[in-house]
């Protein structure tokens, strides 16, 4: 009897910490791709050309259409012009862009965390870039 009950144990614990992990696991994977439709609603019509993700901050570069970006310049506060953020929002993946739209969001970020969201002039690549405020 005792030894059933511990394999009945050893099973639910087992199935326990596997769904936990298949659930880590799955978040982790669409991680980007959750972002990337909660910043921009782009759901799936875009090419995804670079994608870097760690514990304190995240960057992707995307090819999207005008249409899509288009409807991003209505989402957000844009500003037309270069950007260059040497030695003012130090990150190794946005820095000195040409002229294009751009969005610097601190306010909603915390201390020392940001969001900037980048198209260039002709609409067709997206690139942001993300802080996280540890």
């Amino acid at each position: 009897m005792k030894n059933t009950r511990n394999l009945i144990l050893l099973i639910v614990c087992s199935i326990g910490f596997g769904s936990v992990g298949l659930f880590i696991g799955y978040q982790c994977w669409t991680f980007d791709k959750r972002r990337i439709f909660e910043y921009t609603g782009i759901d799936k019509d875009y090419q995804l050309i670079q994608a870097v993700n760690d514990h304190h901050q995240w960057y992707v570069s995307l090819k999207i259409k005008k249409d899509e970006a288009k409807n991003i310049l209505k989402r957000y506060d844009f500003k037309n012009g270069v950007l260059d953020l040497r030695g003012v929002l130090s990150n190794n993946y946005i820095q000195f862009t040409p002229n294009g739209w751009y969005y610097i969001d601190k306010a909603t970020h915390g201390a020392y965390g940001y969001l900037i969201i980048y198209l260039n002039d002709d609409l067709t690549q997206l690139k942001m870039y993300e802080l996280f405020n540890d």
